[in-house]
């Protein structure tokens, strides 16, 4: 009995070991119309104060055309977070870009608050990410959401919302955040649907 907790012991510890991967529900349906999409207009910004100490910006810009091909039903289009200045991933934190390679899945969803959900594969840019400098394969997860009326960015109406999730190939953090756009820096058009 001993020799088999001895043995199990070192076998455990022989494996690799790997960050613990966040998980997001997968959503696998592509919402299959020519008039649906995610635009936006301008260079949007999302600025989060408390991503800023350390010397950051708490910063942000996002640029976005993508939507379902209607005759694969396949996610086309791109995805780029750019100017990204955030104080967390700790120690280094994050500045750099991340642009789409592919986009796996997209969702859209809603009427009065049109939501987008996008996954996929994605190029990191950076010079500053928990020690790794350069380029880096990652995967990622956005939310988008415009917040008032018929994609009116009338600022009055609330801001529309960017939420979003990078991970590399372990699945160690590279890059998240959640917040809202700043008024007059752009806007995100997000087709809205009745399911």
């Amino acid at each position: 009995m001993k020799k088999r907790v001895i043995f199990g012991l070192f076998t455990a510890a022989a494996l690799p070991l790997f960050a613990q991967t966040p998980q997001i529900p997968t959503m696998q349906v592509c919402n299959v119309s020519g008039a649906t999409s995610v635009q936006s207009a301008g260079s949007p910004l999302v600025h989060i104060p408390s991503r800023a100490p350390g010397g950051f910006t708490g910063n942000v810009n996002i640029r976005v055309l993508a939507g379902c091909d209607p005759t694969t039903g396949f996610p086309v289009g791109s995805v780029s977070l750019f100017n990204i200045s955030m104080n967390d991933p700790s120690p280094a934190g994050f500045v750099g870009s991340i642009s789409s390679a592919q986009i796996d899945q997209i969702t859209f969803t809603g009427t009065v608050n049109p939501t987008t959900y996008m996954a996929g594969k994605c190029i990191a840019q950076t010079a500053s990410t928990a020690g790794a400098v350069g380029t880096i394969p990652c995967h990622f997860w956005v939310l988008f959401a415009h917040t008032g009326g018929a994609n009116d960015p009338t600022p009055a109406l609330g801001p529309d919302i960017v939420s979003f999730l990078v991970v590399d190939k372990t699945g160690t953090r590279l890059a998240y955040a959640t917040g809202p756009v700043v008024a007059g820096s752009g806007t995100l058009i997000v087709a809205s649907t009745a399911h």
